[in-house]
């Protein structure tokens, strides 16, 4: 599994000296980058291009970050990685500094292949006793634990056994596909130390761990397991999984239990995945964690060392492509050092914290793309407007033993927070984008992000400075935003080229985008706004990078030569559609006009009036409740809105489902 490295080093004197402090570390689409050259520092940038082998032009990606902490034994080194590359291939990489010599390096890596070479396969029979892994392969060739190709293999140990399987220490090159795992008393999966390039895909794994005397789910029983600072487990890939329905139940905010530890409220119970302090490079993709509302996770992936120098998943690691629901605290705790940490395109539903990142105390972290839904504290309450609402990502630094945590880089780029509607009066998405609450965030940036705000009275950024003299030490701009910024200072003002909007109404996402149903819709604010990020946005349509966390695939340039240039007025289709309590309808005038916008039922009888009056041009959204002229409740079915103005006329369908 470890890929190949090839370096050498060239100054531009042709002078050619090996440089031990260069390494890449690969994972399937990225490069981690570590650095130490004899002139580095925090005034002198380093930048870097890259390309395929073969190709001869170079591309640009993001600056690396120069750390002059020296942390934790590590040297002070510029770091940082290179992201959105294929599979299986060697990239060359070229880093300079822009000192008063151009220093420069050459190098090069290779991602990791996505094609596991097989030593031997072993066929796994149904069983109610647990599998002990005892082949391992090499890493020319794996050892596959399989179903035969004409069943399926069950292993349910009916609450009898601990695990269902069990990985002693030390294996490596191994790979468990296509098991189904139910009924551990514990952990589904567990390793042990000093197991390496471990393969865990396409498995269905459910109902493990159990309750203890509080009648909630034992704390930290998890379907992947490792044992607690097992800090020689490395590169294991967890990948294409169906996680869900563990056998007990996380407490949530507002449910006590008894903690010798601490807090009696702070959930506790079942996770998906637990590793502490391991040594990282793993990847975990495109599993599916959810659960039911009587059987939820603490945390799906994380475990401890939270304040540390290492933690979960500590370094080198890659999540992505994954879907989250229904957890009592973060979806993603990933809190310790976050070392080339990269995290992107996940889904996030139904919990309270989506990211945790108290502490990133070594970085960077990346976090891009990611949507992410409605956020809760309290189970016992049932009025959507006391649930409580987490922050998107819950950030911060802290003392522990007169040591700093904190500090270390993170970058969020292009995410989302979407405020779906619920039954009271708030939106349900979160409260917060970056909240340091009782602590200090630091070295944090923002770009081209969506945080939308449940409540536009409270805090989007809130970073907690020490004192005076820590002022500033964020970035935050270029984002599309409701809700308030704290200006602890009196002369840092963060969001200066952002867009701050009043309603969450006034952003738009078309569900019939072909890139998706959080695509912005031409027009609304953000779309065609985004700043140019290199490595992280390069490929956009239209003339600049959408914000958020979905470019959308409409290039507005290439609709004008469609003849709607040439029309007076353009009508969008509502979004979303169908829908329940509310529904925003977007159009565009390209002159000021009189305009009137009207609902009518499937027989032609007008519902109600949504617009009448003279507009400017440029796009318009309206929100239609759902109710007629009247103020009441339109039954379910078909209606048509139509926008009329000045002999010109345009309708579409909406549906709407009670």
């Amino acid at each position: 599994m470890i890929a190949r490295i090839l370096i050498g080093i060239f100054l531009l004197s042709g002078l050619s000296v090996p440089d031990q402090s260069l390494r890449l570390v690969p994972t399937f689409h990225c490069l981690g980058i570590y650095w130490s050259p004899a002139t580095g520092a925090s005034t002198i940038s380093c930048h870097v291009n890259y390309r395929r082998e073969g190709d001869a032009n170079w591309r640009v990606a993001q600056d690396l970050w120069f750390d002059d902490r020296q942390i934790d034994g590590r040297p002070q080194e510029y770091r940082g990685s290179i992201v959105n590359l294929a599979p299986g291939m060697t990239y060359e990489v070229q880093l300079w500094l822009q000192d008063d010599r151009r220093t420069e390096v050459l190098t090069a890596g290779t991602t990791w292949s996505e094609n596991f070479p097989i030593q031997e396969t072993i066929y796994v029979p149904s069983s109610h006793l647990s599998l002990t892994v005892t082949e391992s392969g090499t890493p020319t060739g794996y050892a596959l634990y399989t179903c035969s190709l004409d069943k399926k293999t069950i292993i349910d140990v009916q609450n009898r056994e601990d695990v269902c399987v069990y990985l002693p220490e030390g294996m490596h090159h191994v790979i468990l596909r296509g098991l189904i795992l139910r009924g551990a008393a514990r952990h589904a999966i567990r390793l042990s130390d000093h197991c390496h390039d471990i393969v865990i895909e396409e498995c269905d794994i459910s109902q493990w761990g159990n309750a203890d005397s509080t009648g909630y789910g034992t704390n930290l029983q998890a379907a992947i397991s490792a044992p607690f600072r097992a800090n020689s487990i490395e590169r294991i890939i967890v990948q294409r999984n169906d996680i869900h329905h563990p056998r007990g139940d996380a407490n949530s905010w507002g449910e006590p239990r008894a903690n010798p530890d601490g807090d009696p409220f702070h959930p506790q119970g079942p996770y998906g995945l637990v590793f502490y302090d391991t040594n990282g490079n793993h990847v975990i993709r495109f599993n599916r964690f959810y659960t039911d509302e009587e059987h939820y996770f603490c945390d799906i992936l994380g475990a401890g060392s939270n304040i540390s120098h290492q933690g979960f998943p500590n370094k080198d690691t890659d999540i992505y492509g994954n879907s989250f629901a229904n957890c009592w605290d973060d979806a993603i705790e990933a809190e310790g050092a976050n070392e080339n940490v990269r995290i992107w395109d996940n889904e996030i539903n139904h919990v309270y914290h989506p990211i945790g990142a108290v502490v990133t105390s070594v970085g960077p972290l990346y976090i891009w793309r990611n949507v992410v839904g409605q956020s809760r504290k309290f189970g016992h309450l049932r009025d959507s407007d006391d649930y409580g609402r987490g922050e998107f990502i819950k950030c911060g630094g802290v003392y522990a033993d007169g040591v700093w945590y904190g500090d270390g880089r993170i970058y969020a780029y292009h995410n989302t927070i979407v405020q779906p509607l619920g039954t009271g009066r708030l939106p349900l998405g979160c409260e917060g984008a970056f909240i340091a609450e009782g602590k200090s965030l630091y070295n944090a940036v923002s770009r081209n992000n969506i945080f939308t705000n449940s409540k536009l009275d409270s805090y989007t950024f809130r970073d907690n400075p020490q004192d005076d003299a820590h002022c500033g030490r964020n970035d935050f701009d270029y984002d599309l935003y409701t809700g308030r910024i704290k200006e602890t200072c009196p002369n840092v003002m963060y969001e200066k080229n952002g867009i701050a909007l009043t309603s969450n109404d006034q952003i738009v996402f078309n569900p019939a985008d072909p890139a998706g149903p959080y695509a912005l819709m031409p027009g609304s604010p953000g779309h065609d706004a985004g700043v140019l990020l290199p490595n992280f946005n390069d490929v956009f349509t239209g003339a600049a990078p959408d914000m958020g966390a979905v470019e959308s695939e409409i290039d507005t340039a290439v609709e004008g030569c469609d003849g709607h240039a040439s029309l007076p007025a353009r009508l969008y289709q509502n979004s979303p559609n169908p829908f329940n309590t509310q529904t925003k309808i977007l159009f565009l005038l390209n002159a000021e006009a009189d305009v009137c916008l009207t609902l009518y039922d499937i027989c032609g009888r007008r519902i109600r009036e949504l617009t009448k009056g003279r507009l400017g041009s440029g796009h318009h959204v309206v929100v239609w409740d759902g109710e007629n002229q009247q103020g009441e409740p339109a039954p379910s079915g078909l209606y048509v809105c139509q926008l009329a103005l000045d002999g010109y006329g345009e309708s579409r369908k909406l549906v709407l489902i009670r």
